[in-house]
């Protein structure tokens, strides 16, 4: 099987053999979200084909405000890719040793700081074979040359194919351990986010509905303590009219 290895940084493994076996969720924690009475995105364990999302005080540089698609969640650990972080690399300038096409039209995403040299692919409405790995509903991956040549020459548009750079880890436990610190949401994936023609905004989209932002009076007393009268509206500094 050929790997497809980035011309930026010289030998690694495939992303497809970071973990082996299956999924196992015995180490997985439940997540409960209650955010201000405010309607969420239903929360689930994590699981292969779930997406993680960076809380508000998630402040580690390679995670901060990301959205991380999972492909691998059981007794190994977790793998996971960042979907939400453009390179501003295109995949001509990534890749080496293909020619004949143009592919300067590529984005190249920065999928992890794990195996960074490493390219991986999510391919949507594929069909599963020896090199194409099923994940979840209409979201599969490969790591394969010969898939990738194949994927070109078909013309596979963008919003059914993207490139990522590396990938995100776990140790077994790892991820219950920071679902445990309140570092991550847990929400099931909406397959069309992964290929958003704005990936930038993604985790933007998905934390407001989650965490939403706005101001928020502190309660300094019950209602009946603040007087509501014309003369304390005149004084506003937030009046309307």
């Amino acid at each position: 099987m050929g790997v497809i290895r980035s011309s930026l940084i010289s030998g690694s493994i495939l992303l497809l053999t970071a973990l082996a076996g299956g999924a196992d969720t015995s180490s997985t924690v439940p997540i409960f979200i209650s955010t201000n009475n405010h309607s969420v995105t239903p929360v689930t364990e994590p699981a292969a084909g779930r997406f993680l999302v960076a809380r508000r005080t998630l402040d580690d540089p390679h995670f901060r405000q990301t959205v991380i698609y999972l492909l691998r969640h059981g007794a190994s650990g977790t793998v996971g890719l960042i979907i939400n972080r453009p390179t501003g690399l295109n995949l001509s300038e990534a890749l080496s040793g293909i020619d004949g096409m143009d592919l300067k039209s590529r984005a190249v995403f920065f999928g992890g700081p794990v195996e960074f040299n490493t390219v991986s692919m999510l391919i949507r409405n594929e069909q599963e074979s020896r090199l194409v790995e099923h994940i979840a509903d209409d979201i599969y991956l490969s790591g394969d040359r010969s898939v990738l040549n194949r994927l070109l020459t078909e013309k596979k548009p963008d919003n059914a194919l993207h490139f990522y750079l590396g990938h995100a880890g776990w140790l077994p436990d790892q991820l219950a351990e920071e679902i445990r610190h309140e570092d991550w949401y847990v929400i099931d994936t909406d397959s069309a986010l992964i290929f958003s023609a704005n990936p930038e905004s993604i985790w933007k989209r998905l934390i407001e509905k989650l965490d939403p932002s706005g101001l928020y009076a502190s309660s300094y007393g019950a209602p009946c303590d603040i007087p509501q009268t014309a003369e304390t509206a005149r004084k506003s500094p937030f009046r309307s009219g």
